[in-house]
């Protein structure tokens, strides 16, 4: 399988127990975010992902509330580069 296919994730989601986080950016403010990839539970900060309830649910940006039809997911050279590479626990497609 490709390796760009492979996406870092924060672990497994706090409220469905089922999805894995993703972090995400938004394409209109180009803000990081954490998503559920299963219940779509969104997160502003991806450092509070397992501290803070979600701040909302997708489709709308956290920060700039504005509808995002198509996430960005960081790949793990985005996360090193926005210094957010510590929090990642794994990988997977």
């Amino acid at each position: 399988m490709n390796q760009n296919a492979f996406r870092p994730h924060l672990g497994r989601c706090p409220l469905c127990e089922q999805g894995l986080i993703r972090v995400v950016r938004c394409p209109h403010c180009e803000e990081w975010s954490a998503l559920c990839d299963e219940c779509e539970a969104l997160w502003k900060e991806p450092q509070l992902v397992f501290e803070i309830r979600p701040n909302s649910q997708h489709p709308y940006c956290p920060h700039c509330q504005e509808p995002v039809k198509k996430w960005f997911f960081a790949t793990r050279k985005d996360l090193h580069e926005a210094g957010l590479d510590e929090l990642i626990e794994g990988t997977s497609t």
